[in-house]
Order: C-alpha cells, then sequence, then structure tokens
C-alpha cells in the first residue's frame, strides 16, 4: 500500500490568516528560526490570494486562500512532530486569528480493487440497466467526539484510494493549540489509527 502524502494537504487550519504577516524575514524571526532549520526556500504564488511558500527538506507551508496549508515532504514521524510544532508555533505568534476548522488528512492507495458495490442496495439492479461499473466513491462520515468528525472515502477502479479526513471544529486559536496538545503525535497518532482501520477491515497491507 501506497503511502500519498506527497500528494495531499496533510494538515489545514481554516480561518482568516493575514497573508501580509507572512514575509520571508517574518517567518525566519518566529516560525522557522535558524537554530533549528539553517536552511528553508521560499516560492512565490501564482495566485495574489496565497502567500509566499515555505519548505525545509521534511514540510511546506503557506497560506492559501484562507487557509494555513501543510504538505509533508518526508514520510517519517519525525516531520509530522515538525509540522505539529510548527503549527503550534503559528497559533502561538498569532493568537487573535479567526479560525473555524482544523483538517489532518492521509491517503492511500492500494493497487487492488476492492468489492464495495456488492454490500450496496440495488447495485444488482443498477448494472443490469446501465452496465458493468467501471469505479465507485463513496464517502461516510463519522462522529468521533462533540467537535470531531471522520470523513472516509473510498475510491474504487483499477485502484483503490483510501482517503481519511479528521475534522475538528474550532472557534478559537486556543482550541487548535488544545486539540494538538504538548506531544507533537497527534499527526503520527491519527495516521497509525487509519492504518489500523486498513489492516483489520480492509486486510490491507501496510
Amino acid at each position: 500500500m501506497k503511502d500519498l502524502y506527497q500528494n495531499i494537504n496533510s494538515v489545514v487550519v481554516v480561518g482568516a490568516w493575514n497573508i501580509a504577516i507572512f514575509t520571508q524575514q517574518w517567518v525566519r524571526d518566529n516560525i522557522l528560526r535558524a537554530e533549528d532549520y539553517p536552511q528553508f526556500s521560499v516560492e512565490y504564488p501564482l495566485n495574489v490570494l496565497n502567500s509566499l511558500r515555505f519548505s525545509t527538506d521534511k514540510f511546506s507551508f503557506c497560506i492559501a486562500e484562507g487557509r494555513l496549508v501543510f504538505t509533508l515532504l518526508s514520510n517519517t514521524e519525525e516531520a509530522a512532530k515538525d509540522v505539529t510544532a510548527t503549527l503550534r508555533t503559528i497559533c502561538q505568534k498569532l493568537p487573535h486569528t479567526p479560525v473555524r476548522a482544523l483538517g489532518i488528512n492521509f491517503a492511500f492507495e492500494a493497487d487492488k480493487n476492492i468489492d464495495i458495490n456488492s454490500s450496496l442496495p440495488q447495485t444488482r439492479e443498477l448494472v443490469d440497466r446501465i452496465g458493468n461499473i467501471k469505479t465507485t466513491n463513496i464517502t461516510r462520515g463519522f462522529v468521533i467526539s462533540d467537535n470531531e468528525t471522520l470523513n472516509f472515502k473510498i475510491v474504487s477502479d483499477e485502484k483503490t484510494i483510501y482517503d481519511f479526513n479528521y475534522d475538528f471544529q474550532v472557534k478559537k486559536i486556543t482550541d487548535i493549540t488544545d486539540i494538538i496538545a504538548d506531544d507533537d503525535n497527534i499527526i503520527n497518532n491519527k495516521k497509525e489509527k487509519s492504518l489500523n482501520l486498513l489492516e483489520d477491515i480492509y486486510q490491507e497491507e501496510r
């Protein structure tokens, strides 16, 4: 099973972020400090609504149309911890930014096609009346707690994509720092939970 970490936004915070703050100098002085990140690269956006994109060897981040977006560039627990620590730092530096959602996302690709149609009602009748099924896309929303849901999508054709979106409803920056806590492991823990589900229910191998 292939981890599609480079093809998705691993962590997203929806809010009213001020892109003007995210200059190269401000990020160097406050977020990616030289003692932790001696070097990082900067890319200029094509969309005027987006900020610069800042990239280390482990992750990148930017403001894209009102969302603080992190993408993992290294598939390691250390990289995921660095993303969490950087998110915490941004929240601490910009405590008055209005926010409304935090998303932690994963996607995995399996080479096999799984049969998710046989358990759906009317599948046989639809095939008889229309034709063979080429692609099946199923999304289910699960309530984990009062402020957390899991949107779990399966897309199956020649291969199968499993897409996990852990969505937290938040009202203020401190809600985010409370959720990610102090150990920097929330991304790794959610990933482990996702992989366990795929192993136990769909018999997928890591």
